[in-house]
């Protein structure tokens, strides 16, 4: 039973992930689809870039609610099954199908975003200060270099190190934080080269 527990947690915060903000709101508002434009991805940062802030906080509400539905989802289903001391692992184990849902998503044909949004309501909902240092490494980055995608991959080279920190002991939280943090890595890979080559796009903030 743990394991069916577990099972449907993770099951439920994948599918989940598979509405993507950045998609249903383009599609919606714009009758396009984000992956055509710009990078191609089906993210917050091309959904900016290509239609501006105002509407992106739709896309915001939608990938930061179905992370945060997904974490209390497998938190309360554990704990439904009479497994009350892995509420903290349903818990992440919920947010983390979420953000694979969101990055390959069987709806989209596999074609998703890279999950730095989801990852920053994930580890809201884990631990509230541990979000405000998150926040704070990207905003920093954000405002002195403007590159996103710099921003993304430094975060995710500290997450794994925050959970280290915010929930000591806890390998099995660890190992999927870690596991969550390389994957954004690789995900970036086209980034990484365009920033080495100095090619990378930068990002600015507009209205319209």
């Amino acid at each position: 039973m743990r394991i069916f527990a577990l099972v449907l947690a993770a099951l439920v915060g994948y599918l989940l992930g598979n509405l993507n903000g950045a998609v249903i709101i383009s599609s919606r508002l714009f009758q396009e689809d984000v992956r055509t434009k710009g990078s191609g991805n089906a993210g917050a940062t091309n959904f900016v870039r290509n239609y501006g802030t105002s509407k992106a906080v739709f896309v915001l509400l939608i990938d930061v609610g179905k992370t945060v539905l997904g974490c209390y989802f497998g938190a309360l289903v554990v704990r439904w099954m009479g497994y009350g001391e892995l509420w903290t692992t349903g818990k992440m184990l919920g947010g983390v199908s979420v953000i694979l849902g969101h990055m390959f998503p069987v709806f989209l044909r596999f074609h998703g975003g890279k999950g730095v949004l989801c990852g920053a309501a994930l580890a809201l909902v884990m631990d509230p200060l541990m979000f405000l240092v998150f926040f704070a490494v990207f905003l920093t980055l954000f405002v002195t270099t403007h590159y996103v995608s710099l921003c993304s991959i430094v975060s995710a080279c500290c997450y794994p190190l925050l959970y280290g920190l915010f929930f000591p002991g806890q390998w099995d939280i660890f190992a999927m934080a870690l596991g969550i943090s390389a994957l954004c890595v690789v995900m970036h890979h086209a980034n990484i080269k365009r920033l080495l080559q100095k090619t990378e796009s930068k990002t600015y903030l507009k209205k319209h």
